[in-house]
């Protein structure tokens, strides 16, 4: 599954002229940190190029709209814990286009499907979902073994999808408070 992944975020990022990642999720509900975890985790590693930009959306990814339209990525992908009644950890990349809100249970209020797709006309930008089933997202739980193993297979695939497609540079920093085209956007 992981290479497969790998190779329809190859294919699809071929042409991106910057990537904007979209960490959804809440740390405090187990699993669903994922994409919160995630995200933190590339910000770290990608700190120094220029062509990706991490937003932390946390539980409101919503609010981070306007963040996301400074920026004008050609290339969106949002990372979250997606319940789509899998193995817990299962590897899941969604075209939001072809999936309907029904189809796809959420943890948000809003779904996440609608939420790439208001993304997608309100930018411009093409957006995919990469997440990850999973196990418990209870109130006060940890992350289960098999999401904290998804988690670091996805990051390492990540980096090297990203590195080989996206390329890299130095950071470029806008110094505003919560920006950066150097690999981050703030915590909303």
């Amino acid at each position: 599954m992981v290479e497969e992944v790998r190779k329809k975020l190859s294919c699809w990022l071929r042409e991106c002229k910057h990537l904007c990642l979209v960490a959804v999720g809440n740390p405090d509900r187990g699993d669903d940190g994922f994409g919160v975890a995630l995200g933190s985790s590339l910000q770290r590693e990608l700190a120094s190029t220029d062509r990706v930009t991490v937003v932390q959306a946390h539980t409101a990814p919503e609010n981070v709209i306007g963040l996301i339209k400074r920026v004008h990525p050609s290339h969106t992908i949002i990372l979250d814990a997606v319940d789509a009644e899998a193995p817990p950890g299962t590897l899941l990349l969604i075209d939001p286009k072809s999936c309907s809100e029904s189809k796809l249970p959420s943890t948000h209020t809003i779904p996440i499907t609608t939420i790439a797709r208001y993304i997608e006309r309100e930018v411009g930008t093409q957006v995919l979902i990469l997440g990850v089933q999973p196990a418990d997202t209870t109130w006060g739980s940890r992350m289960s073994a098999p999401v904290q193993k998804a988690l670091s297979v996805v990051l390492r695939m990540l980096l090297d999808v990203i590195r080989h497609t996206v390329g890299g540079g130095s950071s470029d920093s806008t110094g505003s408070e919560g920006t950066s085209t150097g690999g981050a956007v703030g915590s909303m």
